[in-house]
């Protein structure tokens, strides 16, 4: 007897050669997820990367043409993207400030030349297959902004895939008061963003406000053209131009009573940013680990880029507890309006807790005790 099959399989719905007979695969477990990004910066991913202008980089560009103008600033034609960088890649921007609005804006332009990342390790995932966001020879690059030495606001591009020489035109205002100028920094760090929420920084580019005349004494609006600048390895090469000033302290101890002597003698070359500055003083603090044992303030200096404070901080402190212990000396300064901000600080103590001058003044200390031991110190 012949078994009759059910009615459904009788007939089965048609499909033509371009339709698949089986249904699609359900995505594997495998797939990658979608990148959780930090809120903090605001990245967001660019889904179109084909769309952007390639030409704006095509090589060779002819040597006449004036890619940068910077107007009365004159900025040298060679300062462009096509002159190329080693290593790293160069980076351009633009910057306006306007002096009724007290505003700097900066436009991150783009990047040219950026270094590509390597094949990812994907050893530890078993199954895991090299997509296009981790493939050799392309990068998935964003640029983090800020003006230095307060580091704040910052800003973040939008992420550009796979792409070595990225456009992103986008634009990030800065609150920047007249007299509050000198000394600033623009900081752009270039970062590479991969698929694993591995953050790797490419490089750095330092630009300091001064060198497009822009300080205190502006009096007018300020417009550059496109800046280009090779993207560094590190932000070493502005530390001059990031000098905060330096303190000079004398330490003593005296072992028989068992007594820490730290003196506040002067500092020199202050970086007053805000014109109201009304005074600067020295706040000193002995910290046993995150532990505060005792702080106290100086005298209160007018205005003055070299205060002389000649104040005495003391402590009894027997001999053991001189591996535990570490002073922090903060120079601060204060506007009209009662308003304090730290101009910078410094500390001494053992190398658990200090390295560099700090460390080596506390040595000598502890070596030549019932001995005044003077040094600068570079304020940070």
């Amino acid at each position: 007897m012949t078994k009759r099959l059910p009615q459904k399989w009788k007939n089965p719905l048609p499909y033509t050669e371009s339709e698949p007979l089986y249904p699609a695969l359900p995505p594997s477990h495998h797939q990658d997820p979608i990148p959780r990004i930090s809120s903090r910066y605001n990245i967001a991913f660019d889904m179109d990367p084909e769309a952007l202008d390639r030409n704006l980089y095509d090589f060779p560009v002819s040597p006449t043409v004036d890619t940068l103008s910077r107007g009365s600033c004159g900025i040298p034609n060679s300062d462009s993207a096509m002159s190329l960088g080693v290593g790293l890649g160069r980076l351009g921007f633009s910057i306006s400030y306007k002096v009724q609005d007290q505003e700097l804006s900066v436009l991150v332009v783009g990047a040219s030349n950026l270094p590509a990342k390597e094949f990812a390790n994907l050893g530890s995932c078993p199954g895991c297959v090299a997509t296009d966001a981790v493939r050799k020879g392309s990068a998935d690059p964003y640029v983090k902004i800020t003006i230095l030495p307060e580091k704040s606001p910052k800003y973040s591009t939008k992420v550009k895939r796979n792409s070595l020489n990225p456009v992103f035109e986008e634009e990030f205002p800065f609150a920047l008061r007249k007299g509050q100028i000198n000394g600033r920094v623009l900081k752009i760090t270039v970062c590479d963003y991969d698929k694993f929420s591995r953050r790797y920084t490419i490089g750095y580019v330092c630009f300091p406000l001064s060198e497009v005349g822009l300080t205190n004494e502006t009096t007018e609006d300020i417009r550059t053209g496109e800046i280009w600048r090779d993207i560094k390895e590190a932000v070493e090469f502005t530390m001059a131009e990031l000098h905060k000033g330096e303190l000079l302290l004398c330490l003593k101890y005296e072992p028989e009573p068992g007594l820490l002597t730290l003196d506040v003698i002067q500092a020199r070359e202050l970086k007053l940013y805000d014109k109201d500055t009304d005074s600067v003083y020295a706040k000193v603090t002995l910290h046993e680990g995150k532990r505060v044992m005792k702080r106290k303030k100086t005298v209160t200096r007018k205005k003055t880029e070299d205060p002389i404070f000649n104040d005495t901080f003391t402590a009894p402190l027997p001999r053991s507890y001189l591996s535990d212990v570490y002073c922090t000396v903060s120079i601060c300064s204060k506007n009209r309006l009662g308003m304090k901000k730290q101009l910078g600080k410094t500390s001494v103590g053992p190398f658990s807790y200090v390295s560099g001058s700090g460390l080596d003044q506390w040595n000598d200390m502890i070596h030549t005790p019932d001995t005044k031991i003077s040094q600068w110190h570079r304020l940070q």
